[in-house]
């Protein structure tokens, strides 16, 4: 699951990023089971040698796949960390989730990343680990929400929101494009469990 070698020089970051680009492709159009770092070599336009100098199987290429996208989302969280507080409070968690939907839905490769993530034990314990990540980063802008509440409480809600949101995310887009309707519900229900915690009392 680990990388081999992360790249430093120039050459090599546009040589990993081309293969991480033409894993990402590959996956969305074919599945995790027909997914070979043979074709991932073919599609980027590498020797094989340079696919497997950075990643030792596919489950590792998937990773760091996962891990990038989990990153960009530990961004836009921390950005819109400095919304909260605000008494549209509800309008900025409906325009974070818009903003991750349409990211999912303009990017078919995530909802992609997403399931192969959970095909074997050790991915989906990267992705657990991904999930405590994103949820880290999201106790910034809840704690506006409800001062009274501790770190510990506060990241158990926020790990639910990250798993509910994941799970209902993927629903959205399985079509292929984004269900609006699925998208409303998840916002709603989103915005209800919150306001349970802003009432909370501990």
């Amino acid at each position: 699951m680990e990388l081999r070698h992360r790249p430093i020089q120039t050459r090599g970051i546009v040589r990993f990023d081309a293969i991480l680009n033409a894993g990402r492709g590959l996956l969305a159009d074919e599945g995790l089971e027909r997914f070979t770092m043979e074709d991932v070599a073919t599609r980027a336009g590498v020797p094989i040698g340079s696919v497997y100098q950075y990643f030792p199987n596919k489950y590792a290429l998937v990773a760091e796949m996962a891990t990038q996208d989990t990153q960009a989302l530990v961004t836009a969280l921390d950005e819109a960390a400095g919304n909260f507080p605000t008494q549209d409070w509800q309008q900025q968690v409906d325009h974070l989730i818009e903003y991750i939907a349409r990211v999912w839905a303009e990017h078919p490769w995530r909802p992609a990343v997403y399931a192969a993530m959970r095909s074997t034990a050790a991915t989906r314990q990267r992705a657990r680990e991904n999930s405590e990540a994103i949820a880290r980063a999201a106790i910034r802008p809840l704690s506006a929400l409800n001062p009274d509440l501790d770190v510990d409480r506060l990241y158990r809600v926020a790990i639910v929101i990250v798993e509910a949101g994941q799970t209902l995310l993927n629903l959205a887009v399985q079509s292929g494009t984004l269900d609006d309707a699925i998208l409303y519900e998840t916002k709603r229900l989103t915005r209800a469990y919150l306001r349970s915690v802003a009432l909370s009392h501990g």
